[in-house]
């Protein structure tokens, strides 16, 4: 079971190596905002405010489970920047991508704390996930962030770096870990799992 610090990582070479697109999938479960008061007219106001993975009333239907998809995905009309902390235990799929039509900017951090996804994920551009993360499934990177502020990222399916649309500002492809001296230390492992790559990234 190679267990690899990703600053050493940067001196692989990746082999390009083609894999089938995440299958599509509905969300059962997804993040909402938080109600923060009411306006003049006594109609209730929502804000995109950072939360907890286990607050039940900031879910559609209930904090996410072993057969839920969890999707994290923020407003349609407008970007937003927040984060979702603690996430633990196990989630069928995952997606977190902020949509890019109208918000081109959105901001979106997942801290993991020993989450596990079992089937298919994805990680969206502009997007990052920091902390204790095991891919069991499928799950695609598109210009996103991984474990940049720290953690360890265990593999046991297939990790792929797909080219995102550029969108959201990187420039330079997704990144895994942070290399940066004041970067805070960060773990591939690769248990029995594969490590795909069809585009730049910086580890």
């Amino acid at each position: 079971m190679p267990r690899l610090p990703l600053a050493a990582l940067a001196a692989l070479s990746i082999a390009l190596i083609g894999s089938a697109p995440l299958a599509a999938q509905d969300c059962t479960t997804t993040w909402r905002p938080e109600r923060v008061g009411t306006d003049s007219q006594g109609n209730p106001i929502f804000s995109w405010t950072d939360g907890a993975w286990g607050a039940a009333n900031r879910w559609s239907s209930g904090v996410p489970g072993p057969s839920d998809v969890a999707c994290i995905t923020g407003p349609s009309d407008r970007s937003v920047s927040f984060s979702v902390t603690g996430a633990t235990g196990t989630v069928a799929g995952l997606v977190v991508e902020g949509i890019r039509e109208q918000a081109p900017t959105t901001a979106i951090a997942l801290v993991a704390a020993g989450l596990t996804v079992t089937e298919s994920g994805l990680l969206g551009d502009n997007e990052r996930i920091d902390g204790d993360l095991t891919i069991a499934g499928t799950f695609v990177v598109t210009n996103g962030n991984l474990v940049r502020g720290g953690g360890t990222l265990r593999v046991t399916g297939t990790l792929l770096i797909e080219a995102g649309d550029g969108n959201g500002g990187f420039g330079n492809g997704s990144q895994i870990g942070d290399r940066s001296a004041a970067g805070s230390p960060s773990t591939l492992i690769l248990d029995g799992g594969r490590f795909e790559a069809r585009e730049a990234i910086s580890v």
